[in-house]
């Protein structure tokens, strides 16, 4: 004869359900982490045309690495390079001037300087000094502010040309952007030392964050993670309608072939009974 199994009651199930849940969030919510020890922290400059934005980054690289003119809008496209800070990999990213576009070329632009913001770790909202605030900083300080912490870039503000009379509102954009501002002359490479920190200090922060356990580093892995924590979460919401135990089966069979695409591996009924451990799946 058959060797009987022991079913669990609902609620010991729907409690070990949680219990996988819960452990998949968690595993989950380290893809911002393993992002970091793949990639560097990312660090975005952005702000409107001619504002001084790829000047301070080839302060912050200490080279001339992007072309500077007066002309607004020399910068046309994202550019990346790669600088240590305390030790850290950083990753700067120059960006487009974003305004209202005048072309298609500039409204491209500026579009993939918003996605490379909303995609950075850190925001270097670049703003002139030598003038006040117009509608397009404005416009781009509200974007930014909609995507920041805790599920968003951290925002800096910097004002730069520091060596030009002050007419920016400082009290204004600090109000705007619930910031303290950093002032700068990328021209004189005044208040580079002390911006560098600033940056080091959020890297600090982000850093709490960083520990010895796994992380997931890999979007791929994260997309599958997801599917098999929607699986259980499908299971859990069965078990709690009080449903027929076949269509929580079906749900963790779905959880199962996630994490086998996952680890790149078929899970044979052992394993599986392994990770589900006292649960009664059905056949």
């Amino acid at each position: 004869p058959e060797e009987e199994l022991d079913i669990l009651d609902n609620s010991a199930l729907a409690e070990k359900l949680h219990k996988l849940q819960y452990k998949t969030s968690k595993l989950l919510d380290t893809y911002g982490v393993g992002r970091i020890y793949r990639e560097g922290v990312g660090v975005a400059i952005v702000g409107r045309p001619n504002v001084g934005k790829s000047s301070l980054m080839n302060c912050l690289l200490e080279r001339d690495r992007v072309i500077v003119t007066e002309k607004p809008g020399t910068t046309r496209d994202t550019v990346e390079e790669t600088l240590q800070i305390e030790g850290v990999a950083v990753r700067i990213i120059d960006t487009a001037g974003v305004r209202e576009a005048v072309d298609e070329a500039e409204r491209m632009g500026a579009k993939r300087a918003v996605e490379a913001a909303r995609e950075a770790d850190i925001v270097l909202l670049i703003l002139d000094g030598s003038e006040r605030l117009s509608m397009d900083d404005i416009n781009l300080i509200d974007e930014l502010r909609s995507k920041e912490e805790p599920g968003g870039p951290a925002i800096i503000p910097v004002v730069n040309k520091s060596d030009k009379v002050l007419r920016l509102e400082a009290d204004d954009v600090e109000k705007r952007t619930s910031h303290v501002l950093s002032r700068i002359s990328a021209k004189n490479n005044d208040g580079i030392d002390d911006l560098r920190e600033r940056i080091s200090a959020r890297i600090d922060k982000l850093g709490e964050n960083l520990y010895d356990g796994p992380v997931l580093t890999r979007e791929r892995h994260m997309e599958k993670l997801n599917e098999m924590s929607h699986s259980v979460g499908r299971a859990m919401e069965t078990v709690k309608q009080g449903m027929s135990r076949e269509f929580v089966a079906a749900d963790l069979q779905d959880a199962k072939e996630a994490l086998g695409e996952l680890t790149g591996k078929e899970i044979d009924e052992m394993a599986l009974e392994k990770i589900f451990s006292e649960f009664c799946i059905g056949k």
